[in-house]
């Protein structure tokens, strides 16, 4: 599982790290309403298969999930180090809050499932231009150690690991976002949203009109935290990510 979350959380990554005003949790699900509500089938359902393996392996409660789905997490990372990157206190709804809000126009910091980059994002000044500037290459290598982590990861231990967790992740979904949605599926529409990024050409215009940088174009500034974080690590790292995303796809849309 952590391959695909980890590229997920990726497009979410620049955020984190520039942005600092934090952002509300989640607000609560209001108490379903008396009246019956018809809830469709899922669009992309895990394999029966899946469902009765689940179902056969005991789950802790959600609220008590953390060592076992951490000690699940790290046993597919590819060295030691990689667990530097991620937070590990309530670490499955961090993942299901940030992947939901990938294709919105913020994330909250509070519930981000990695630490931040420890070095600071760069801009070039536009020569002859006043409080213009180009988003830098330099800024491209920050992403590489998580790139290099994602794609070293065994993925199908890691869907493993995803299929077995899945009715927390599930319970997660529901309690925090939609509570007649499906985590899969919200996945797949994730993925399908962060493969749609168009590429830009370089160089990418930014400006500064207060402490933050800002795309110059307002279409890209109007683009979601996760389409602007593929922009921002460079045409090259995000074919990356989704050469990974597009592996990931074939495999939660499979149900035979």
């Amino acid at each position: 599982m952590v391959a695909g979350l980890a590229v997920a959380a990726m497009a979410g990554y620049w955020y984190w790290t520039t942005q600092r005003a934090d952002e509300p949790e989640p607000a609560a699900i209001p108490a379903a309403a008396t009246e019956l509500v018809t809830v469709p089938p899922p669009k992309f359902p895990l394999a029966p298969e899946d469902q009765a393996q689940a179902a056969r392996e005991p789950l802790p409660a959600l609220g008590d999930s953390d060592a076992a789905f951490g000690v699940a997490l790290e046993s597919v990372l590819p060295s030691a180090t990689g667990r530097d990157f991620f937070l590990w206190d309530n670490v499955i709804r961090r993942w299901v809050v940030t992947i939901d809000a990938l294709p919105k126009a913020s994330i909250s910091q509070r519930l981000r499932p990695v630490t931040r980059f420890n070095d600071s994002f760069v801009a070039d000044p536009v020569a002859d231009q006043a409080e213009q500037y180009t988003l830098s290459t330099s800024n491209y290598t920050r992403y590489e150690p998580l790139l290099a982590l994602a794609e070293q990861i065994d993925l199908d231990a890691a869907v493993n690991i995803y299929r077995q967790f899945y009715p927390l992740l599930q319970q997660s979904y529901t309690e925090a976002i939609d509570p007649h949605g499906y985590f899969n599926d919200r996945l797949v529409a994730v993925i399908d949203h962060l493969l749609a990024t168009r590429e830009v050409t370089e160089p990418v215009l930014l400006v500064r009109p207060s402490v933050m940088y800002q795309f110059a174009d307002p279409a890209l500034e109007s683009l979601s935290v996760g389409e602007k974080t593929l922009i921002r690590m460079g045409p090259t790292n995000a074919e990356r990510v989704k050469t990974l995303l597009r592996r990931l796809r074939a495999v939660l849309t499979t149900t035979s």
